[in-house]
């Protein structure tokens, strides 16, 4: 049956691999260590069916998938990378892959490798409904604190939320983590984290804090924070600038009027401006700040294309 489906026309394949796990079970394979050397085959049809047999083991593969990705690089890395993806989303619904030999896996959490931690963190969260415990217990580690809050992350855990504020608000802790904490937070709209939110913002010195900050209060609709955000239009960083106008832009802030100044600073301002103001949904507002611009452009090509969306409407 399994070889049958290789005779079907390429374009077709994907369709029939949700019942591909089904032949794979009924077909005793390898062992895993082979599907491992096979996983790094040149010829499609080899790598995919290796990949396919490894995922349907589950569990029992996870410990050799994460040993194989510490000795890969690459493309080979990728392939490994995504049987243990597969397995943790399989995992998260509802797909039935057994116990989880967590005390052979847990060594992979302080791996020198991000994306190694990442992916351990991630099968842990997703092993069991209880799977976050054993995570939550390591936050404040330095290697593995920010990987372990971003798996809670994944599966949106709210009880976790007061021990990620704590940790947010200590600012000894690991800055990884506290990124982390801060996204997290607002991802799972735990309004208790606005008033730290907006005091690590304004008093945090690391731009991708300020960048998670930021972001999270306007997830979480803080209005009160636009005064905190609106410093930001300045910054020298162009993506916090960028993720500052998109903030304000989502809070309905009446600072947002400020980004009419960028449409006369150079095109890559202008397009952040024009994409800021897309989102207040205010297209008055915004009709009149491009009709302003254009009076005010001195580059040709950013005048035209000003006067294009003015003619044309809002939907560039």
């Amino acid at each position: 049956k399994f070889e049958k489906i290789f005779q079907w026309p390429t374009t077709n394949l994907y369709s029939y691999l949700p019942n591909l796990e089904c032949l794979l079970a009924a077909d005793p394979p390898d062992s895993i260590e082979m599907q491992l050397e096979k996983l790094k085959d040149k010829d499609w049809r080899v790598w995919t069916t290796a990949r396919e047999r490894l995922v349907a083991s589950g569990f029992t593969a996870v410990p050799a998938l994460l040993t194989a990705m510490t000795q890969s690089k690459g493309e080979i890395k990728e392939r490994v990378e995504g049987c243990l993806s597969r397995i943790a989303r399989n995992a998260r619904h509802n797909k039935k892959y057994g116990t989880l030999d967590m005390a052979s896996i847990m060594k992979f959490l302080s791996h020198e490798d991000s994306d190694v931690r990442d992916i351990t963190a991630e099968i842990i969260v997703s092993s069991s409904n209880d799977g976050y415990k054993h995570l939550l217990k390591l936050t404040k580690d330095k290697k593995a604190g920010a990987s372990c809050i971003k798996a809670i992350g994944i599966i949106k855990e709210a009880s976790a939320c007061p021990q990620l504020l704590a940790l947010l608000s200590d600012s000894d802790a690991d800055e990884n983590a506290r990124i982390e904490s801060a996204k997290v937070l607002g991802i799972l709209k735990y309004k208790e984290a606005e008033n730290t939110l907006r005091r690590v913002l304004v008093q945090t010195k690391n731009k991708e804090l300020k960048k998670a900050s930021l972001w999270s209060l306007a997830l979480l609709g803080c209005q009160s924070a636009d005064k905190d955000i609106s410093p930001l239009l300045e910054s020298d960083d162009k993506d916090l600038r960028f993720r500052s106008a998109i903030a304000l832009a989502i809070l309905q802030s009446s600072e947002v009027k400020k980004l009419e100044g960028w449409f006369t600073k150079d095109r890559h301002s202008m397009e952040l401006a024009l994409w800021a103001l897309w989102k207040t949904g205010n297209t008055n507002f915004a009709k009149e700040a491009i009709r302003k611009a254009i009076s005010l452009q001195k580059d040709e090509l950013s005048r035209k294309r000003l006067e294009m969306i003015d003619k044309t409407g809002w939907n560039y």
